[in-house]
């Protein structure tokens, strides 16, 4: 097995998504994986495009908005903001 297999299969087993499956099923999700490198404020995708593959990130952070129904950008940080300011008590 090549060494990038490898680094993928223990990125992998570390996520609770893959906890269930077998080294071989593992390797088999390896076999389709492929690492990308972003600068930092890179778009990955945007709202409305079709997503056809899995993102994991292994290193750094990602920054997530979107435009609610009032056409305002909301980050999670905002998002969380409003619904404690509400009273929901949860996040």
């Amino acid at each position: 097995m090549d060494s990038a297999k490898s680094d993928y299969i223990r990125t992998l087993r570390r996520l609770p998504l893959f906890t269930d499956l077998s080294d071989a099923e593992l390797a088999q999700v390896a076999e389709g994986a492929s690492r990308l490198y972003f600068e930092e404020g890179t778009l990955i995708f945007g709202e409305g495009d079709v997503c056809r593959e899995l993102v994991i990130v292994a290193e750094g952070t990602v920054k997530y908005s979107y435009v609610g129904i009032k056409r305002e950008t909301a980050t999670p940080w905002h998002r969380a903001q409003r619904q404690f300011a509400r009273g929901s008590g949860r996040l």
